[in-house]
């Protein structure tokens, strides 16, 4: 009688780990809760547009401390909770213009240059997470970064990339010159949604013609597919005495 031939599947130790990996990723995801409520009409409308597949592109430009940064990236959790874009990646302008913190003028590698930006975004993540009531805010933030789901880029390196399912972040986008911003904005790929946020009176560039926010709020208003929430002074939530603050400064501004 003959022997019935079995046949077996050999499992590298590479792809053992790379199943870990994928479910590590998984848990991670399930662990995050977002729950941030909108303080005001404007902060309404821009979680609106965030969430509005439609809009491929949304801006939001205007006072600080009126909670742009924070709604992004409590967006951009719960997209990443719900699939929606397989990466973020949050992309660092390579210099205030005129300034010692300017890239360039940091030390170290490239790595060491963009760690302070991971520090700040580890922070706000933390800080997202920690207002959703989410436990273990600060270890779940830094696993995101530490496993590429949170990931960060010098827009001086992205010339020549497309970025397919994943969710774009700019901020401080005042100090990108048009040319830049036309750059970033041309890096959207399949599934992809960019989102900008700065204030152009904080521009390090004096001259409002080489302010790219400036100009891409000019050029892109009426395009369907972009979204722009100008916020004002009235519409601060960080503290009541920035809207005075700034209110006072609007005088030296102009």
């Amino acid at each position: 009688m003959a022997k019935k031939r079995t046949s077996s599947v050999i499992v590298t130790k590479d792809e053992i780990r790379m199943a870990e990996i994928q479910e590590n990723k998984a848990n991670l995801l399930d662990s995050i809760k977002v729950n941030i409520k909108a303080k005001n009409e404007k902060q309404k409308l821009y979680k609106k547009y965030l969430k509005d597949t439609n809009k491929q592109i949304v801006i939001g430009s205007g006072s600080p401390g009126t909670g742009k940064s924070f709604l992004s990236l409590a967006y951009a959790l719960k997209a990443l909770k719900e699939k929606e874009f397989d990466t973020v990646r949050i992309l660092i302008p390579t210099c205030e213009a005129s300034s010692k913190l300017a890239i360039g003028f940091l030390p170290g590698d490239l790595e060491s240059k963009i760690q302070p930006y991971k520090e700040c975004s580890l922070y706000n993540i933390a800080k997202v997470l920690e207002k959703s009531d989410c436990l273990d805010s600060k270890k779940i933030a830094s696993n995101l970064i530490e496993t590429g789901k949170i990931d960060f880029e010098l827009i001086s390196y992205i010339r020549g990339k497309t970025f397919d399912n994943t969710l774009l972040l700019v901020e401080e986008a005042e100090n990108l010159s048009p040319e830049e911003l036309l750059l970033v904005m041309t890096r959207i790929g399949e599934n992809s949604k960019l989102v900008i946020s700065g204030d152009p009176r904080q521009a390090d560039r004096k001259d409002t013609n080489k302010c790219g926010l400036s100009h891409a709020i000019d050029k892109l208003l009426e395009m369907e597919e972009v979204a722009v929430v100008k916020f004002t002074d009235d519409d601060v939530v960080r503290n009541t005495l920035i809207t005075k603050i700034l209110k006072a400064w609007n005088n030296w501004w102009r």
